[in-house]
């Protein structure tokens, strides 16, 4: 047996592996992983988000998300139901800093935006989420997260009331 067959095995196994998963995650249903987003999002932030458009999953180096018509609900004490409503929305993100759980979001598109930013009596806003703690005014606090990186941003017909 040649010393170089061994190794080129393995790299044939590896994208047979590849292409495999790639088939079975885009014949899947792509409404579970709609719900399964949005009880995420709503487990994180104690709040619903609902999509009850279109949704499409597009998995490959570059995975992208596209929905229609997404709500984002306001807070309990909140003037109106909804905090955001978008019409439209696309995010296309990097496959390998995502497995590290590191997201960038190499381009993403906003439509029919409509956002409303609020604060209630305590001078809480409608942004901020759980309960604040005595800390959150402290000068190290860093907001319990990192953001995502966003290269590229569009945003057309947006509606921003404060």
């Amino acid at each position: 047996m040649r010393w170089w067959m061994l190794p080129l095995g393995l790299v044939g196994l590896a994208l047979l592996a590849i292409i495999v998963g790639v088939v079975l995650l885009s014949v899947q249903d792509v409404g579970r992983y709609k719900e399964f987003i949005a009880r995420k999002v709503s487990e994180k932030t104690g709040r619903e988000l609902v999509i009850a458009g279109d949704f499409d999953l597009s998995i490959s180096f570059s995975p992208s998300i596209v929905a229609n018509d997404v709500t984002f609900q306001n807070a309990a004490w909140g003037s109106e139901a909804e905090m955001l409503k978008l019409g439209h929305v696309e995010a296309e993100v990097e496959l390998f800093p995502m497995l590290t759980g590191d997201i960038r979001v190499k381009r993403l598109i906003l439509e029919d935006l409509d956002v409303l930013i609020e604060t209630n009596a305590d001078g809480l806003g409608n942004w901020e989420f759980g309960e604040r703690k005595a800390s959150d005014e402290d000068e190290d606090y860093d907001g319990g997260g990192d953001l995502p990186v966003i290269e590229d941003m569009r945003i057309e017909n947006a509606l921003l009331r404060f």
